[in-house]
């Protein structure tokens, strides 16, 4: 039986790649191969931002029993005064000391990931006697995979459209494909702009769309109904499920909203999301917005959002292959997409969404369009009904392991 090692950076909560990942483990062949599961979070780690011990539970309570979890990597954490205190009561102070330093210098000059690892490996042991092992993101899972596990082939997934990462990253990564035997994107478009980076390693790339639980989705969209809907009854609900970063547009969702309460449209649009870069909250603040754009924050189970809102709007700028988009397909929701580089593969303009111009005014537009055609909006949801979803593409699974 051959034995595979999985390397995923954390579960401290959920989101798109952690609910993905978890996905994908369950749709493992089980009977055919050894999993072991390497973490950097220990279970029922608090959170920085949002702590939410269920949240955790519920994704650890989602890994099968067939694998086995390893001790986790905890000394490459997000970094803490109480990571660097555990680090010391367990008697490694000199992991602390590194994580320390690496914090200061990345105060001093910059943070550069890349160079961070050539420290950070060195309290990271070595991990051997595998047949294949998988990093299934292209961070430090990555490194991981290619410094410190010995294993007979090497797969990452690619969850990033590389047509947006810098030149020098880029670069500099080079050598870290190179150790890969296959390379997984996520998406077409994923592994046409991955392709033209790195042309030299065309042949081993391989497309696996994103896997989805449609039975866990639709059984925890009727958990609840949202207090903060009850609260906007009269209104038209418009929910979005994405951090508040700048790729995710959260400034083209607030001068959108701000357009359609102009001119004279009863809306509230509720953000689902991490609020990771605080200047769209005083953005936000200083275009009084007030009760009209709800920062809901992180929600342990967003679903009972999607599942109750009016309209679902996806304003991003670029997007590998967006989880959220797949989630609100598949509870039937009239959704609003942006037309960025992937968006085709998930979305038919006009029979299972709507495609708009990634700017406020085609925004706008399209979401005048679904608010004042009740029947449009049905239709749209209909269709939903009447179509599978992505593939999960289990079959492939199989083949790269074999």
């Amino acid at each position: 039986m051959k034995k595979i090692l999985l390397v995923f950076p954390n579960l401290s909560k959920p989101g798109g790649p952690q609910n993905a990942f978890v996905n994908f483990l369950n749709l493992l062949p089980y009977d055919k191969y050894h999993y072991e599961l390497l973490l950097t979070n220990r279970r029922y780690e608090k959170a920085i931002d949002f702590s939410d011990d269920v949240s955790q539970q519920d994704l650890w309570d989602r890994i099968p029993k067939y694998i086995n979890i390893l001790p986790p990597l905890y000394q490459l954490g997000k970094y803490s005064e109480e990571l660097l205190s555990d680090l010391r009561k367990d008697g490694l102070g000199y992991m602390a000391d590194i994580r320390k330093n690496i914090r200061i210098r990345n105060a001093q000059e910059g943070e550069d990931r890349l160079r961070n690892w050539e420290e950070l490996k060195k309290i990271v042991p070595e991990y051997s006697g595998y047949d294949i092992a998988v990093a299934y993101t292209e961070d430090i899972a990555l490194q991981i995979v290619v410094d410190k596990v010995f294993a007979s082939r090497k797969i990452c997934w690619v969850h990033s459209d590389y047509i947006h990462v810098h030149e020098k990253v880029v670069s500099k990564k080079n050598a870290l494909w190179e150790k890969m035997n296959t390379i997984i994107c996520v998406s077409q478009q994923n592994a046409r702009s991955f392709a033209n980076r790195y042309p030299n390693l065309q042949e081993r790339i391989k497309v696996i769309y994103n896997s989805n639980d449609s039975a866990y989705i639709e059984r925890n969209a009727k958990e609840f109904y949202p207090q903060e809907y009850i609260e906007a009854k009269d209104c038209i609900k418009i929910f979005t499920s994405a951090a508040i970063i700048a790729y995710k547009g959260p400034d083209l969702l607030f001068y959108s909203a701000k357009e359609l309460l102009n001119a004279g449209y009863n809306v509230r649009w509720f953000i689902a999301g991490d609020t990771l870069e605080r200047k769209y909250v005083q953005m936000l603040n200083e275009m009084n917005l007030g009760k009209n754009v709800v920062l809901l924050g992180f929600k342990r189970n967003p679903y009972p959002y999607f599942a109750n809102c009016d309209i679902y709007v996806h304003p991003s700028r670029h997007e590998g292959l967006s989880v959220a988009i797949q989630e609100a397909k598949i509870l039937c929701k009239p959704i609003l997409v942006t037309n960025h580089s992937s968006v085709d593969e998930v979305i038919k303009d006009g029979e299972t969404g709507l495609i708009c111009d990634i700017n406020v005014e085609g925004i706008v537009q399209k979401l005048k369009m679904l608010i004042d055609d009740k029947e449009l909006r049905e239709r749209l949801s209909l269709n939903l009904k009447n179509q599978s979803n992505i593939s999960n593409d289990t079959a492939n699974i199989e083949e790269i392991f074999n």
